[in-house]
């Protein structure tokens, strides 16, 4: 595959990365960098003439930048879309051992990546093939003109791709102790909670809402906490990392695999 002679004139971003446009200039020239070098590992005889990038609204901030990436051919009118993630190259090398671990157990995407380690950016690109629509499932799911068995479609789909995989090779993990990281950090969730319930005659509800949780937690650790052979598990399984076809709902496909490990299965 060949770019043109000036492959940054090819290469558009529909983004403002910073209000100083010198910055903005110095992010874009890096990132294109990156788009052109990883366009050049991916397969096609064709050449390609346009690239597009154009950003994935996502909730909160998630410390990497995620776009569509839209790629145009010589010679052929579609379009061939993909995701791309920028991030530093910690979270990149992080992403990529997790893409290739969930490659193996088959639920994760083509991906391919480049990395500039002297400027500490890397750029990971999933081609997202069964979902050539593709949306996140979290603005498909609040979008009223979706129906609820569409929905419904999505989240069985990829209920088929996770937790099938038990690794037998690490070794067994209880539910509690999985989860350590959640239950045990700073904040203190539990001793919270048990505040909470002290305080009950004076703010009911808060104290009757903080009761139940406690309730279900201790059943948690009396009736489920089990020892079990943990899973190959996403890890950060959320509405905004699974991406569905508008059109067909249930072909669906997850993104963001930094976070892939063992785990025990109810995660």
């Amino acid at each position: 595959m060949s770019l043109t002679t000036d492959t940054h004139d090819i290469v558009q971003f529909d983004f403002r990365f910073d209000r100083n446009l010198k910055i903005h200039e110095e992010k874009i020239a890096l990132r294109r960098t990156l788009v052109q070098n990883v366009a050049n590992k991916l397969p096609g005889q064709n050449k390609l003439v346009e690239i597009l990038l154009y950003p994935v609204e996502r909730a909160g901030k998630s410390g990497s930048e995620v776009f569509y990436l839209d790629l145009k051919y010589a010679g052929v009118s579609s379009l061939k879309r993909l995701i791309a993630k920028f991030q530093n190259i910690k979270d990149t090398d992080r992403e990529i051992a997790g893409a290739q671990s969930a490659d193996i157990v088959q639920f994760c995407s083509k991906f391919e990546y480049y990395k500039d380690n002297a400027r500490d950016l890397g750029i990971v690109v999933y081609n997202l093939a069964a979902s050539k629509d593709h949306t996140e499932f979290r603005g498909f799911f609040i979008d009223t003109d979706n129906s609820d068995e569409s929905c419904a479609n999505a989240l069985r789909s990829v209920f088929k791709l996770v937790g099938q995989d038990p690794n037998e090779d690490e070794p067994a993990k209880k539910l509690i102790l999985d989860y350590h990281r959640y239950v045990n950090r700073k904040a203190r969730p539990l001793q919270r909670l048990a505040a909470l319930t002290d305080v009950a005659a004076a703010q009911k509800g808060f104290g009757e809402l903080a009761a139940s949780i406690q309730s279900a937690y201790e059943r948690i650790e009396r009736n489920l906490n089990v020892e079990i052979h943990p899973y190959i598990v996403h890890g950060d399984l959320h509405a905004r990392n699974l991406m569905l076809s508008k059109a067909d709902p249930a072909r669906t496909e997850l993104i963001d695999f930094g976070w892939v490990h063992s785990g025990h299965p109810a995660k």
